[in-house]
């Protein structure tokens, strides 16, 4: 009798519980990873993105960043990102994290950081926007999901889970995020399209006692122009493309991100997980 997708990660979970046995069970490692129902989509989605426990993890990501202008793309700087988070069980089964993001441009030719930059459709050399590393806590419901929540900026907040996918030893889950506020804004126009797959092994995922599993990520997005670009009514789109990897101590992280984030935030580089300690904030 041949086995069907659902038998075979029945299996694999059950070749995985005696480990299980050695950790505390929550809401976040019971159930199966059937990605055809919400349970399952938000288990894979939480796995493969974050953790089921409260260790601080890492991703890294890295890729290019263009402008599209008549479905022209025109490289303007390499992007390397490090982020930070940190998990918070909360009751029913929802839960918190905490997120710092610190991002780094260099140019696409020599590797040098950027803090000017000029813009080949103006012409006009303008000073590297980066946003200034805060922590951010974000909120998801026992389904994964977030209802659309309006920041003290004005910017709607959109989030969706899956589809998820499982073929043979490999799993993965796409997680998008939309943020808007409209053009009538005191402070200006927001779209942004964050769209994510994240994926990883299924054996991982599966095993209950794994709880911040090996994971990878395929990043793009496609936004409006940020108003420091300068671009005014120009029509066109801000598009990125990245791959990223998640990873379980700061030492993993690519040394060039290491360095850049020692010479411009050494508050950070000399205690990053400390930046996470809710004590200290």
């Amino acid at each position: 009798m041949p086995l069907t997708r659902r038998s075979l990660l029945q299996i694999s979970i059950a070749a995985a519980a005696p480990m299980a046995a050695l950790k505390p069970t929550t809401a976040a490692t019971r159930g199966t990873l059937d990605p055809d129902t919400d349970a399952g989509r938000t288990l894979i989605f939480r796995k493969l993105a974050y953790a089921t426990d409260d260790r601080v993890g890492y991703w890294w990501l890295d890729g290019t960043r263009y402008g599209l202008v008549d479905s022209e793309l025109t490289p303007f700087w390499q992007v390397h990102i490090g982020n930070l988070f940190r998990v918070h069980e909360l009751p029913g089964g929802a839960y918190e994290v905490d997120f710092l993001s610190v991002s780094f441009y260099t140019d696409v030719n020599d590797g040098q950081y950027l803090r000017k930059f000029l813009n080949p459709y103006t012409r006009k050399t303008i000073d590297i926007g980066y946003y200034p590393p805060k922590v951010v806590t974000v909120h998801f419901g026992a389904d994964g999901d977030r209802n659309p929540v309006t920041d003290a900026d004005g910017i709607t907040h959109t989030d969706a889970i899956g589809p998820a996918r499982i073929e043979g030893d490999r799993i993965w889950v796409q997680a998008d995020r939309l943020l808007h506020r409209d053009a009538a804004a005191p402070k200006g126009p927001v779209r942004v399209n964050d769209l994510c797959t994240y994926f990883g092994a299924t054996r991982d995922v599966a095993n209950p006692h794994d709880t911040m599993p090996a994971a990878g990520l395929m990043f793009t997005d496609i936004n409006a122009w940020p108003p420091w670009l300068e671009m005014g009514d120009r029509p066109g789109s801000y598009y990125s493309r990245m791959l990223g990897q998640k990873v379980s101590t700061y030492r993993q992280m690519p040394a060039s991100w290491r360095a850049l984030l020692a010479q411009e935030h050494p508050d950070i580089a000399r205690d990053p997980a400390g930046m996470l300690a809710r004590s200290a904030r």
